[in-house]
């Protein structure tokens, strides 16, 4: 189970959502509350030495982030 927090327009719970996810985080969060939002990771990877990463943030990531924090 993944941790959302409540919804930045009416405030509530979120209790209805779906994801996908991929080898570096989730990459796609739907949400149904007072509005329906689909939210897509940053997409871009890059290597470093030979390692791939996720430059940017998470579905889950920008669903969580709040400008006061």
């Amino acid at each position: 189970m993944i941790e959302l927090k409540p919804c930045p327009f009416c405030g509530q719970k979120i209790e209805r959502y779906s994801i996908e996810a991929d080898s570096y985080g989730i990459s796609r969060l739907q949400i149904n509350c007072c509005m329906d939002f689909n939210i897509m990771s940053d997409d871009v990877v890059t290597s470093f030495g030979g390692e791939w990463a996720r430059v940017g943030l998470t579905a889950l990531e920008k669903w969580n982030r709040r400008v006061e924090e």
